[in-house]
């Protein structure tokens, strides 16, 4: 009984200690910064670099780059932010390529002319609402991307409590309530 005791202490402080394997650019990440990290329906763990985005399967890497020959391509390398949505798309924020989706079959990425049009700033935060697109940017606040394809934007509006505490948003969690939290540069809204 005593080594049964000791067994099973030991064994509860060998389940407490992670593991730690390293995946750098030596093995085939694109870059050594990842901003954003996300796991899709699948098990794949989803990297949005500073260089392109990288999928991992538990053995390798798979990387998507920008290809100016291929208009189906990744449209920009330097991601800010990535989420995986209820439908196993993969949405990304690029510097200078705005919103971007990669649909469910990996094969092709979409930009969101709409969305570039009104958030012009980098997309710093995403989150999916019941089909929806919140984006958060660096300084022209949300755009919602209605399902139809319409966008909403939301702004700061000085004097108004009810508008966002500020135009720049850091990040955005839909709550288990369905409210939206929006983390921004002057506070919680």
């Amino acid at each position: 009984l005593l080594w049964l005791a000791v067994a099973r202490s030991m064994a509860a402080v060998l389940a407490e200690t992670p593991n730690m394997r390293r995946l750098g650019v030596a093995e085939g990440l694109p870059s050594r910064m990842v901003l954003a990290l996300a796991q899709d329906r699948q098990g794949y763990v989803w990297a949005a670099t500073d260089d392109g985005l990288a999928r991992y399967d538990g053995h390798q890497l798979r990387v998507w780059r920008q290809d100016p020959d291929d208009p189906d391509s990744l449209p920009g390398n330097v991601l800010e932010t990535l989420l995986i949505d209820p439908q196993d798309r993969v949405w990304l924020g690029a510097n200078g390529a705005g919103l971007i989706m990669l649909d469910a079959q990996r094969k092709a990425f979409q930009r969101f002319q709409a969305v570039e049009e009104r958030c012009t700033e980098q997309v710093w935060a995403l989150a999916s609402v019941e089909g929806e697109m919140w984006v958060g940017s660096s300084g022209t606040g949300i755009c919602r991307l209605h399902a139809d394809g319409r966008v909403t934007q939301y702004r700061h509006v000085p004097g108004d409590p009810h508008s966002l505490p500020d135009d720049t948003i850091y990040s955005l969690l839909l709550g288990k309530d369905g409210a939206l939290w929006i983390g921004t540069a002057d506070g919680l809204a």
